[in-house]
């Protein structure tokens, strides 16, 4: 039993990190906003985009402090869930507002994807590690690379349009979230024996008898330990400068990955407008 478990959860763990990768509708977010949602540029760049990074720096702190507590999977929801909320906003909204909602639950669900690799690490044993992050980390670049070869091969080809690539990018997220219940928990018990064996023998030895017996005695004991682990870990100064740049630069790629689209949309259409110029200066007959 345990040997099947071993071998089915690998690959359960590597198909759901493909699958939640597959995001069709993201390599052309900026064409299906002003052709179909009549948005401006101005309008997309300006009072929209932006809530996307500063969601995602804002919802940085909480989820890295609660994660560990709800033991992995209830963020793992969250994640899907703002996903949902993101496409379905694209979907059925057609106003700035349910827009800069969608953008906001984006930035939670992208915060929220550290989640999965410490479900990862929680779930397995230690000498699984170093396979698992190398087999979960190309599922998600294939899965993103599926996802982006699928909606261009669609868009190429006429099977359908930018509003088709949306509609396939909402039922993934929702079908992911199903996968994602059916996940196996994380029990707190099982963190506190990795907590004691991360001790040491002796030392785990003696921590046996102070362990936490319920899960409200964990969460408290957690706390606890966060507090002092924060105050250890970012008392070191070249610690606070890698964490400040890691969340800046993070936030930042959300930003130039979504001004490219704006970028590369506006040149297309300068070059349409002035492929059309010519026509416009024929004489009459």
């Amino acid at each position: 039993m345990a040997m099947d478990k071993a071998m089915y959860l690998p690959i359960l763990l590597c198909f759901y990190a493909f699958v939640k990768e597959i995001k069709m509708g993201e390599p052309f977010l900026f064409k299906y906003q002003t052709e179909f949602l009549n948005l401006t540029s101005h309008q997309i760049t300006g009072e929209i985009y932006p809530y996307t990074a500063y969601t995602y720096a804002l919802s940085l702190i909480p989820i890295f402090l609660l994660t560990d507590l709800f033991l992995y999977k209830p963020t793992m929801t969250i994640e899907m869930i703002g996903q949902i909320v993101f496409r379905a906003a694209l979907v059925f909204g057609h106003s700035v507002l349910s827009q800069q909602v969608g953008m906001i639950f984006y930035g939670i669900a992208s915060a929220s994807e550290v989640a999965f690799f410490s479900y990862i690490y929680a779930k397995l044993e230690k000498d699984q590690y170093q396979k698992l992050t190398s087999w979960t980390r190309a599922a998600t670049m294939g899965g993103r690379t599926f996802g982006y070869l699928t909606s261009q091969f669609i868009i190429l080809t006429h099977l359908g349009n930018y509003l088709t690539l949306n509609q396939a990018a909402l039922v993934m997220p929702c079908l992911v979230l199903v996968l994602c219940i059916f996940l196996p928990r994380v029990h707190w018990k099982q963190m506190v024996v990795r907590m004691n064996e991360a001790k040491g023998t002796i030392i785990a030895a003696e921590a046996n008898n102070k362990s936490p017996k319920t899960y409200w005695a964990y969460i408290c004991y957690r706390v606890r330990k966060l507090r002092s682990d924060f105050t250890k870990v970012y008392s070191v100064g070249f610690i606070r400068k890698w964490s400040f740049w890691w969340a800046m630069t993070t936030c930042m790629s959300l930003q130039v990955a979504m001004y490219a689209q704006t970028l590369w949309g506006e040149v297309q259409l300068e070059r349409s407008t002035a492929s059309l110029k010519p026509l416009t200066r024929l004489p009459l007959p």
